[in-house]
């Protein structure tokens, strides 16, 4: 369901502002008035944050949170994961965990603070429910993924290596900490199951490409529309 984002206005505290460094020359998302004259020469690049909430309501922290890139330049689409315990400033909050902010304001407050805290200009967000995510990725017939012995084991499979993994198992994989690597070994799992389930949407046909998205847009929220979707 497209869900539209808030301009938000709010208390900024000068004091904060001026002892972490932040701009307070912003407009309503966040956006400094530079960063807006800079990407003026980028208008062929769109950026679009990915929100992943650990909440069947919605309302909750943005545990997982990237940027998707779509570079028309090159014809690539590209992910840079957010690490969810960056210490920023989240407008009306002070100085925060990143991944607080989603739970203070929803992706509008979640989308201020990106841009802020990491001159973008950000308008845009898909955000999905780990509940959600098993039932995402076994419309699209599940993902091959190459797993590391300790891997194999938290998700359940009887040996490292390519094995083939439903919607469950995906989910399990992407938010497994358990082995090595901690939270940036999760964030680059979480990558990696990204680009292969977009990979394996631009395989698709035409009709079956708008098939798709038909049945995926219900179980996600985001300010797109399907025909910015399939564009």
């Amino acid at each position: 369901p497209r869900e539209k984002v808030d301009h938000l206005i709010a208390n900024e505290d000068p004091t904060i502002l001026g002892d972490n460094g932040i701009s307070t020359s912003t407009n309503s998302l966040g956006t400094d008035q530079g960063v807006l004259d800079d990407l003026a020469h980028y208008s062929d690049i769109t950026n679009i944050l990915v929100l992943g909430v650990d909440s069947p309501d919605g309302i909750g922290r943005s545990d997982a949170m990237m940027i998707l890139t779509v570079d028309r330049t090159t014809s690539k689409i590209k992910l840079t994961s957010l690490i969810r315990d960056s210490y920023v400033y989240i407008a009306g909050h002070g100085m925060d965990k990143l991944n607080h902010a989603y739970a203070f304001g929803g992706a509008s407050l979640a989308l201020r603070a990106v841009n802020t805290n990491f001159d973008m200009n950000i308008t845009d967000f898909v955000r999905v429910n780990f509940s959600s995510l098993p039932h995402i990725i076994d419309k699209i017939g599940g993902l091959d993924i190459d797993l590391t012995a300790a891997e194999a084991k938290t998700v359940g499979v009887p040996s490292k290596g390519l094995n083939h993994l439903n919607g469950a198992q995906v989910l399990t994989y992407s938010r497994d900490r358990s082995t090595a690597g901690g939270d940036f070994m999760r964030t680059t799992r979480q990558r990696e199951v990204m680009m292969l389930m977009i990979k394996k949407l631009m395989k698709l046909t035409p009709v079956e490409m708008i098939q798709t998205v038909d049945q995926l847009l219900p179980m996600v929220k985001t300010s797109l529309t399907s025909g910015d979707i399939l564009g």
